[in-house]
């Protein structure tokens, strides 16, 4: 399926919110190095699907920024 600039509905740092084609609701995608991957479907049509897929992908952009090690910090992960 081919999409246009014009689909996208909200961006959000590296998230964004692609309309769907014929009311078929909202994705929301995570910008890539080479592409974008996938991260939510919402169903529902209308301002409420946006505003459910702008929710969705507005706490994606702040848990990606809250978890963000930055150069010359130090990981709590245990690996």
């Amino acid at each position: 399926m081919k999409y246009l600039e014009s689909d996208i509905a909200h961006e959000n740092g590296k998230f964004w919110v692609l309309k769907l084609p014929k009311d078929k609701g909202f994705q929301v995608y995570e910008s890539g190095i080479t592409h974008s991957t996938l991260r939510d479907t919402i169903g529902f049509p209308g301002q409420e699907g946006l505003d459910k897929a702008i929710e969705k992908c507005d706490k994606r952009a702040r848990n990606a920024a809250e978890t963000q090690v930055l150069p010359g910090q130090k990981s709590h992960s245990p690996f």
